[in-house]
């Protein structure tokens, strides 16, 4: 079985333009090690992404002349859907790090995609390890489809997070790229699992940038609220009270107010499509 090293700081990564590093994500100045990671990239674009073969644990595999490495990508709502198959290459034996080429059939197409690791020893399937790509539209793409995705600095400035200095206290950006992917795919269910059940959509051919701009920032809301129910902790000694994470109340009741505008914006447009229809077979 693999061996478990040491883990490995997202600064020992290679970078370059055409290879992507895949960086754990950060809360705090600390490594979140055991949440899915995730890479921004842009339709159109050649790219490779590297990263470092983590386990469960966040522990980093160590791999020797047993381990082969693949790849097989899938649209992140269809994420059992097979798209392509890629073989990988170590690029640093000491930390395994290895590289993997973005085909031409996933990086064409801007949308959310699963990069499913294969770690291989003796031709046996051992681990499996997730890579959210997060693939924006582009003028540099040769197609259109998926052009309703949002950019992710879109989102980030309609939530006032393009900067640490937006976030005073946390001293970080609130959201990583895998909370964009996760809200973009949620955002697509959410339509798919809400009457009337019209059409089958993925992250490649949802066609609303409105609904998914109101969706995405609903889910990151969303996820913010968990996080201040989970981590809040009103603190009182020798007359100071410390109480930094007390706007619980504001982001639920603002929660509450985007998941009712969500649901109705869906709602209306989905018996817009219906009436539409019906008149289309009228005709």
């Amino acid at each position: 079985m693999p061996v478990i090293g040491i883990p490995i700081a997202p600064t020992e990564l290679p970078t370059s333009l055409y290879n992507k590093s895949v960086t754990s994500p950060t809360l705090y100045g600390e490594e979140v090690l055991e949440r899915r990671p995730g890479v921004r990239t842009f339709a159109g674009a050649s790219n490779s992404f590297s990263t470092v073969l983590l386990n469960d644990d966040g522990d980093t595999i160590v791999a020797d002349e047993t381990f082969t490495f693949k790849c097989r990508f899938a649209e992140g709502v269809k994420h059992t859907v097979l798209i392509e198959e890629v073989t990988g290459t170590i690029v640093d034996v000491d930390y395994s790090i290895v590289k993997f080429d973005i085909p031409s059939s996933v990086s064409d197409y801007a949308g959310v995609y699963v990069a499913s690791i294969g770690i291989f020893v003796s031709d046996v399937l051992c681990h499996n390890y997730n890579v959210w790509i997060y693939n924006e539209p582009s003028v540099w793409a040769s197609t259109t489809t998926g052009a309703a995705l949002p950019p992710i600095d879109e989102v980030r400035t309609l939530i006032r997070d393009s900067s640490p200095v937006e976030n005073e206290i946390l001293g970080a950006r609130q959201f990583g790229i895998e909370e964009y992917a996760q809200a973009a795919v949620a955002t697509v269910r959410l339509w798919n699992d809400t009457p009337p059940f019209i059409g089958d959509l993925t992250t490649k051919n949802f066609p609303s940038h409105n609904i998914y701009l109101h969706g995405m920032c609903y889910f990151l809301y969303d996820m913010l609220v968990e996080w201040y129910r989970k981590n809040r902790l009103p603190y009182s000694a020798g007359g100071v009270n410390i109480d930094d994470m007390n706007k619980l109340q504001e982001y639920m009741v603002e929660v509450q107010r985007r998941g009712q505008e969500l649901r109705l914006l869906i709602q209306r447009s989905k018996s817009s499509i219906n009436l539409v229809g019906g008149f289309g077979k009228l005709g």
